[in-house]
């Protein structure tokens, strides 16, 4: 399990519709994590959360540099993530 696991999971999330669809269907932590491992990431919640606090908090030029831009990342699906993690933003 590790932390670079949930980033690259993040990412892909975000630069993938197949992988963003899936989000849409689940309901719960468990689901979430079952759905990343079925996709071969490995990753405990604790680990998603701080992935992506961190990405949450890099600035335009950081976050396109991670993710190849930032009008393609989608934050859509992070706040999705976020929200069935039950993370709290500002």
């Amino acid at each position: 399990m590790s932390q670079e696991s949930a980033r690259e999971f993040i990412h892909r999330v975000g630069s993938e519709k197949s992988m963003s669809n899936m989000l849409d269907n689940l309901k719960s932590r468990d689901e979430l994590l079952l759905a990343a491992r079925s996709f071969g990431y490995d990753f405990t919640t604790e680990e998603l959360s701080l992935a992506i606090v961190r990405i949450m908090d890099l600035d335009d030029a950081d976050l396109e540099a991670v993710t190849g831009g930032t009008e393609a990342f989608g934050y859509g699906k992070v706040l999705s993530i976020v929200n069935l993690l039950g993370i709290r933003t500002l």
